[in-house]
């Protein structure tokens, strides 16, 4: 069984947790903007105006990028400093211990306990893995402080618990 191992969670490690949960926003986007560019398509049709239709969808295309841009790299990582600083208990030194049925976050604050099985969704990236007990929040485990037998460790739990897939929430 692994021993428990200690972590902090930095301001980068919380805005590459925001990216995770960033990219599914970022689908409901896209599926979001084809929905507005085939409605004005739609509407240019019947109106009988086909230049109508192909400047909508050309508008619609770039109205996306340039929100997707703006989000991305300049009010996501604004938002999350900013959370981040405001949030003292996640700028604290945390120990994290894992068991088959459970794993357990400690702090000088407090502690957690919860249950593989009660996780609706995982995901990570080459800096953190995430593991959620709703869609929006999470607990963040930076893989370079927590060490790949924890990450593997985690990722084994949490599939044999239901979550064989990272980014695939419990149905």
């Amino acid at each position: 069984m692994l021993g428990p191992v200690k972590y902090h969670i930095s301001q980068d490690d919380y805005l590459e947790f925001a990216k995770l949960v960033h990219a599914v926003q970022i689908k409901n986007l896209v599926v979001f903007i084809a929905g507005f560019v085939a409605l004005i398509a739609l509407v240019a049709i019947f109106v009988g105006d086909p230049m109508l239709s192909i400047g909508a969808a050309i508008g619609g295309i770039c109205a996306g990028t340039v929100l997707f841009l703006l989000s991305r790299f300049i009010i996501l990582p604004w938002r999350v400093g900013k959370t981040y600083r405001e949030y003292s208990l996640i700028q604290e030194e945390m120990t994290l211990s894992v068991s088959e049925t459970d794993f357990s976050i400690s702090q000088r604050s407090g502690s957690v306990t919860a249950q593989w099985s009660n996780m609706v969704l995982w995901n990570e990236n080459t800096h953190v893995i995430a593991i959620h007990p709703t869609r929006q929040l999470g607990y963040i485990f930076p893989k370079a402080q927590i060490g790949s037998d924890h990450a593997e460790f985690i990722r084994r739990r949490l599939a044999m618990n239901g979550l064989p897939e990272k980014a695939k929430a419990r149905s």
